[in-house]
């Protein structure tokens, strides 16, 4: 009988155990995805994302034709975030910058619905996709 007991014990405790683990509780080494302005790729930019309710510096990273790759020195926790993005459009012109010589010039974008909610979780956390509208806030 008691074997029988401690069989139990232990199978509550691994079915436990797993109910844990896929409960979302977790974390991310880093986010990976894309970034769209009415439906067209964000030129350049940069991405930042922030724990909603932690302190400290946001996690961010640049945003290139629409591509984006967000590091953290820390393990970042799945949940809710906000999203802050600064876009740019490309004018087509360039001009000399003393340190990098001839560079793109770049026209900021107003985003109407920048900084959003998101919920990170280990399965769109290396294909975000994030969409935003231009215009005035």
């Amino acid at each position: 009988m008691p074997c029988f007991r401690l069989s139990i014990a232990l199978i509550v405790l691994l079915a436990l155990g797993l109910c844990i683990s896929c409960s979302g509780g977790g974390t991310i080494d880093g986010v990976k995805g894309t970034v769209t302005v009415d439906g067209s790729p964000v030129e350049a930019g940069t991405i930042s994302l922030r724990a909603d309710g932690a302190s400290g510096p946001p996690a961010g990273g640049a945003i290139n034709a629409g591509q984006f790759t967000v590091t953290s020195r820390k393990p970042l926790p799945t949940g809710s975030y906000t999203v802050t993005v600064q876009a740019s459009k490309k004018t087509g012109r360039t001009t000399k910058d003393p340190q990098r010589g001839d560079i793109e010039e770049l026209r900021p974008l107003e985003l109407a619905d920048s900084p959003q909610q998101i919920q990170l979780t280990t399965n769109n956390a290396t294909n975000l996709a994030l969409s935003f509208k231009s215009g005035r806030p």
